[in-house]
């Protein structure tokens, strides 16, 4: 009855028991061992040597100790660790307790599995060995704040004498002295407020002050923090970092000067870049040209024919950081759709016939600069796709190519079209239209602004006239001129000086227009034979006749292109083939 009474002690003890004979062979195991080494019962049996069971590099240790406790006075440790590899080779880490029993030169070993254990602790110093080197080495403070029963400051990070002068152990105590002592006397009160109302409602904090270092000298921090709360909300602790942003704030703050400088240059400004005008109006585009030149997001511009749109897209890359890039203009509504992709995006030689050597389109002059979409109505849903993948950053493939190239292009667009209602007719697709359309600038029509009419007049007259034979606006003329629609806007103003420069006749009250203000016919057409061949002479007629068309409808294209029935791209054509602006 006894034996069975330790059979089962033996076998229910809940840890690994082995009985080892004097030659370390098993005499006994229980099941939690053979679970353990993966022996099973019937093989636990047999005689097996114990340091079968125990890795190479510990067995002359175990070896030894065997050895130590059966001799009289053997100081072997009853305690201690080593591997133990289980029959699948698998390792695992055991806490050995050993004894003799009594009587008997056996020894029996209780085993523990400490295998989790001793992995956690190891990765407990290696993370405290990671959080101490970063802390050793963050260049700024970090902290750690309880609240008994008032804020104390427990914790800061040694490297904060790099940022402050002072030893860390020089703010270790009450929150408040350490605010007083660190931060700016104007700041430190709207910080620890801060701070508070941020642990109140539970949510981390961020916030930038000033700080005075132990020599003196002033610096901007960002700070960032968050607490940590008891089951019933209660704030128990607080933790963050302040880190050195004076650098980045004195930049930003030399930023706002400069804004605040050129706001005020700007408020009375006549001029920006090539752009005329003084009224609020255009104050209003000048503000927009600059904060969108400060940006590389797409830019839409809109406004009637002739109103300066390419001039405000010129001002927009000439401010901004691609200016010394190339500006690379296209008039979408001047290139027939099956030339579009070898214009945007170039071909390699043989592509096409005509194609006689590898050739770079728009995107490629334009890479790392500005690429200017004039008559962005005009372009293809299809084409719109491919340009979209470019802005998207995906690349393009030239014509009879295989390569993906990429292009580095702030698109700059205008139109003088509804985009809105482009979309809404299917015309332009949703996702072009709303990845191009991000910075809107609306150029307004010169009757919008009357009170520039003067100074665009003077700009032209200097532009066109002679320097030994100035150029002069009688001052009845100029009255009526400032009180001239000008429906073909600043493009109408800038031909008719032109042609009076030229001509010494003034054109802009045209008599060939009926009541109704639309052209009538092109009979007046002057032609001049200049005794060339037939080509040139048909050449000289066709230029004279589209002159005559945009100067009937006021250098509006559109109304231009329907008065001689073509299309608008044909005359877009051919107003660049007579050089015609």
């Amino acid at each position: 009855m006894a034996e069975d009474w330790y059979r089962t002690l033996f076998e229910h003890t809940g840890t690994a028991i082995v009985v080892l004979n004097k030659d370390m062979t098993l005499f006994s195991s229980n099941s939690e061992f053979n679970q353990l080494s993966e022996i099973g019962n019937d093989l636990a049996r047999s005689s097996m040597s114990f340091l079968d069971f125990v890795v190479t590099e510990d067995c002359d240790r175990l070896k030894r100790y065997h050895r130590q406790r059966r001799k009289e006075g053997g100081k072997a440790p009853s305690e201690y660790e080593f591997q133990l590899i289980t029959v699948s080779g698998d390792k695992r880490t055991i806490s050995a307790t050993v004894d003799i029993v009594p009587g008997t030169e056996k020894s029996i070993l209780s085993l523990i599995d400490i295998t989790d254990k001793k992995e956690a602790d190891l990765a407990l110093r290696e993370s405290e060995r990671l959080m101490k080197t970063i802390l050793d080495n963050f260049p700024g403070i970090v902290y750690h704040c309880r609240h008994p029963n008032d804020w104390q400051v427990e914790f800061v990070s040694p490297r904060c004498k790099e940022l402050t002068g002072y030893e860390s152990s020089t703010f270790v105590g009450p929150l408040e002295r350490l605010l007083k002592r660190l931060v700016h006397p104007e700041d430190w009160r709207m910080v620890l407020n801060e701070i508070k109302r941020s642990l109140r409602a539970k949510k981390p904090f961020g916030m930038t002050y000033r700080i005075r270092t132990l020599a003196g000298e002033e610096k901007w921090v960002w700070e960032q923090g968050i607490g940590h709360y008891d089951e019933k909300g209660k704030v128990l602790s607080f933790e963050g970092f302040i880190t050195d942003i004076t650098e980045h704030k004195l930049a930003e703050i030399e930023l706002v000067r400069e804004n605040e400088s050129l706001k005020s240059s700007i408020k009375d400004r006549y001029k920006l870049g090539s752009i005329i005008g003084i009224s609020p109006i255009m104050q209003v585009v000048y503000e927009q040209i600059i904060r969108a030149a400060r940006t590389d997001a797409s830019v839409v511009i809109t406004g009637k024919s002739g109103t300066g749109k390419e001039l405000v897209a010129r001002a927009i890359h000439q401010l901004s950081d691609r200016k010394d890039k190339a500006f690379v203009p296209v008039n979408c509504g001047a290139i027939p759709d099956n030339l579009l992709e070898s214009e945007f995006f170039g071909y390699k030689k043989g592509a096409f016939t005509g194609a006689a050597s590898d050739t770079g389109g728009f995107l490629e002059v334009a890479n790392g600069g500005s690429l200017f979409l004039d008559e962005l109505e005009t372009l293809s849903t299809t084409m719109q796709v491919k340009l979209l993948r470019v802005i998207d950053g995906y690349g393009y493939t030239p014509v009879g190519g295989r390569e993906t190239k990429k292009s580095d292009v702030r698109v700059i667009a205008a139109t003088n079209v509804d985009l809105q209602e482009q979309l809404n007719q299917g015309l332009m697709r949703e996702d072009f239209y709303f990845r191009i359309n991000v910075f809107p600038i609306h150029v307004p029509p010169l009757k919008e602004r009357p009170q520039d009419i003067p100074l665009l007049i003077d700009h032209f007259i200097e532009k066109f006239g002679n320097v030994n034979n100035p150029l002069t606006i009688p001052a009845t003329i100029r009255d009526d001129m400032k009180k001239y629609d000008w429906p073909g806007n600043v493009r109408e103003l800038q031909n008719t000086i032109q042609r009076y420069a030229a001509t010494g006749n003034f054109s802009f009250f045209n008599p060939s227009t009926s009541s109704s203000g639309k052209p009538t016919n092109l009979s007046s057409a002057t032609f001049q034979r200049t005794n060339g061949s037939l080509q040139e002479e048909m050449e000289s007629l066709e230029k004279s006749i589209i002159i005559e068309a945009l100067d009937q409808n006021r250098w509006q294209r559109g109304e231009t292109a329907t008065m001689l029935k073509i299309d608008r791209k044909t005359l877009l054509r051919k107003m660049k083939k007579h050089g015609i602006n």
